[in-house]
């Protein structure tokens, strides 16, 4: 009888530790579903607000379509009035140079014009002193001419710029 006794409480232990095991067992399995409920409550708004995502990817990608042709556009734009900058410079710098040779071709003139002036108004002064000199001797030698001329006549007289005297 004691094996009996020790048997049937042996036997309502392990039935308490089974039944123990039962319940911590109900309440993981509530707790599982509750965790289970709760994914899948997260995982449904975030697969939401993937699509939300993907709807507003898909409003956006005309949009950057669009915007990647209007900066490729830009781009040649750009290229293009960089090109046309580089030409304008390259025109530029050859006005410039023709510029400067032009002005040192306008300087060396001026310089030539102003020898030419200077070589033409020494040339027309010694002209002039040449005149000068050859009027002078044609004076001095008119005068010895007339000096020598017979006054009687009339027309030497006149010739020699002597006054008339009547006869």
């Amino acid at each position: 009888m004691k094996l009996l006794i020790f048997l049937a409480v042996a036997s309502v232990a392990v039935m308490l530790v089974m039944v123990g095991q039962v319940v911590l067992q109900e309440m993981n399995k509530n707790s599982l579903r509750v965790m289970a409920r709760d994914a899948a409550a997260e995982i449904s708004r975030k697969e939401k607000a993937i699509e939300d995502l993907r709807n507003v990817v898909r409003g956006i990608k005309p949009k950057l379509l669009s915007m990647t042709k209007l900066t490729e556009e830009m781009k040649k734009k750009k290229d293009a009035l960089q090109a046309e900058r580089t030409t304008m410079q390259e025109r530029i710098s050859t006005c410039n140079k023709e510029k400067g040779e032009a002005g040192k071709a306008k300087s060396e003139a001026t310089e030539n014009l102003n020898k030419q002036k200077s070589q033409h108004d020494q040339a027309k002064q010694a002209a002039q002193k040449t005149i000068q000199d050859l009027k002078q001797s044609n004076l001095d030698h008119e005068k010895a001419i007339c000096a020598l001329v017979d006054t009687t006549n009339a027309e030497a007289r006149k010739l020699c710029g002597l006054p008339d005297t009547p006869q």
